[in-house]
């Protein structure tokens, strides 16, 4: 082979193996044997995101790597990352709403604008299938904790909880899960002028709750320390009795998930009564 057509067949070469537009994502710490690594084109990343196009193309360490360092997070997050910019469907955002508020979290430090509005518009569809999902209340929490309070998601999830907490009112003063009681005692623990309205309700709702010390659940609890022993036992399930509940809905006492006590509850508001078999 002469020169000529060597050089042609480097040129060929070169076009179809061609990594000046690859960046490389890592996650995780230590040696690159234990880090998550994924590639991403270039141009999209930072047409996306100016966090991105300014550490790629300025004076930066990453610009002379091509990589970006993404530290020890869930991998789970830079995937649905990399799903979005090559316009695919994430998988875990249609069943994990924590999921979702680790994405965002994502979404808001590296600057992704477009990004955290489609995850909204997801969690809005979660909230929406899963109305009465007691998660919400644990995702609230950390998001608050870790983003400002003036983010799209925050408002969405602020919105939905006071929906849920007026129509939760009636039976909160009778119903019992731990879980549940720890979130809540999560959410009093902050701080914040937002939280003013979910917190009244809270109190009014613990005032008149026999089944809770109104004096302890305004003590914060760490979420560090282990769950009560009988948290398995009422891990997602209410024990209540229905014959104070609004409506033609009688029955003794019955252990239903959450998400049928709420339906119940919608269906006494609209005069949709149903007689839950003994």
């Amino acid at each position: 082979m002469d020169s000529s057509q060597q050089d042609i067949s480097e040129t060929r070469r070169s076009s179809l193996f061609d990594y000046s537009e690859v960046v490389t994502l890592m996650v995780g710490k230590g040696k690159r044997t234990t880090q998550h690594c994924f590639s991403a084109s270039l141009p999209r990343l930072c047409s996306e995101s100016p966090y991105f196009k300014d550490r790629l193309f300025g004076d930066h360490q990453e610009a002379r790597d091509r990589n970006i360092q993404f530290g020890t997070i869930d991998p789970r997050t830079v995937v649905c990352m990399l799903y979005w910019f090559r316009g695919w469907t994430c998988p875990y955002c249609h069943e994990d709403a924590h999921h979702i508020v680790d994405s965002y979290v994502l979404a808001q430090k590296y600057n992704i604008p477009r990004f955290k509005s489609d995850l909204v518009r997801e969690m809005q569809t979660v909230l929406d299938n899963n109305a009465a999902d007691t998660s919400v209340l644990s995702c609230f929490v950390h998001l608050y904790r870790v983003l400002p309070d003036d983010s799209q998601l925050f408002d969405l999830l602020h919105r939905h909880l006071l929906d849920e907490l007026k129509a939760l009112l009636p039976i909160l003063a009778q119903v019992y899960q731990p879980s549940l009681a720890k979130h809540l005692r999560d959410l009093l623990a902050l701080k914040g002028e937002k939280l003013s309205e979910i917190k009244a309700l809270l109190g009014h709702a613990y005032q008149h709750r026999s089944a809770l010390d109104a004096a302890d659940l305004t003590r914060p609890f760490d979420t560090l320390s282990p769950k009560p022993p009988d948290t398995k036992s009422h891990q997602n399930r209410f024990t209540t009795s229905f014959d104070s509940i609004r409506g033609d809905c009688i029955t003794s006492s019955t252990t239903l998930p959450f998400s049928e006590l709420m339906n119940e509850q919608r269906a006494s508001k609209h005069g949709k009564h149903k007689i839950i078999p003994r």
